[in-house]
């Protein structure tokens, strides 16, 4: 009676153990679920992880332009300041700052959640009216939120139409990237420029009108001529920056007047 009840007992205490053992190990697959769930990404300096950027639309362009928001492989992020004073030589004011690779995998987590990978692109119309301009399909405004990868990569693009909302997914990974501020974020200024004139035309053959367009060019030093370029660096380059914010890109000298374009060197 004594061995049947040991018996008894010892399998109880084994059906007990291998229960314990895999109910540890299915814990221990729970638990690296979340580092699972997140696809490796191309780590270097120069690829992009995730990207919201506006491309299009029928505004001139007179300096560099700047994605809303780039992550790079790396961790490095860049981003446009909405709230800030406009930086020298690029379409918007810019920062600069870092992500850890808890922070990146976090992130990536937050957009799987909103069901980004299944949206698709909204499809262009023929044809759009802005102001009294018709502006082509391929000329369109349209906002692009880019996620890659290491094993896929989706980008969904949308135009502003009456007829099409934004999908909430969408609305969710702006959110998330453009709330995301790193704690070493700082402002980025740009070190070098790139001037380019473009010929207007002389004064003379212009209309008052277009005459009045224009503002006189006052850095003597950098003679503007058809298509010519120039290279500037530093404080002067964030000075003639400056002056073009503030008064214009379009410039006359010694009689004749140009368009100006002013690249600032970009952050990466």
């Amino acid at each position: 009676m004594n061995n049947r009840a040991n018996r008894r007992i010892g399998g109880v205490i084994v059906v007990v153990v291998f229960a314990l053992i895999a109910l540890y190990a299915q814990t221990a697959r729970g638990s690296g679920q979340s580092a699972a769930d997140v696809p490796p990404w191309d780590g270097s300096a120069t690829s992009i992880v995730v990207q919201l950027r506006q491309e299009g639309g029928m505004a001139a362009v007179h300096e560099r332009i700047i994605p809303l928001f780039t992550l790079y492989g790396d961790g490095t992020v860049v981003a446009v300041e909405s709230a800030a004073a406009p930086s020298p030589g690029l379409s918007a004011p810019v920062w600069i700052g870092s992500l850890n690779r808890q922070q990146i995998e976090s992130l990536l987590r937050d957009i799987e959640a909103t069901g980004f990978w299944k949206l698709e692109s909204s499809p262009t119309s023929s044809e759009v009216s802005e102001g009294f301009a018709v502006i082509a399909p391929q000329d369109q405004r349209s906002t692009t939120l880019l996620v890659h990868l290491a094993d896929r990569q989706h980008e969904v693009r949308l135009y502003p139409t009456s007829d099409t909302t934004t999908p909430e997914a969408f609305q969710q990974v702006q959110q998330l990237v453009q709330t995301l501020r790193p704690a070493d974020a700082q402002p980025y200024l740009p070190t070098s420029y790139q001037l380019t004139a473009r010929s207007l035309g002389n004064v003379t053959t212009m209309s008052a009108a277009q005459q009045a367009a224009l503002v006189e060019w006052p850095f003597l030093q950098i003679a503007l001529s058809p298509d010519s370029s120039h290279t500037l660096k530093g404080s002067f380059g964030q000075e003639v920056g400056n002056f073009l914010d503030q008064e214009g890109f379009a410039v006359v000298q010694a009689g004749v007047g140009y368009q100006i374009s002013y690249l600032g060197a970009a952050p990466r």
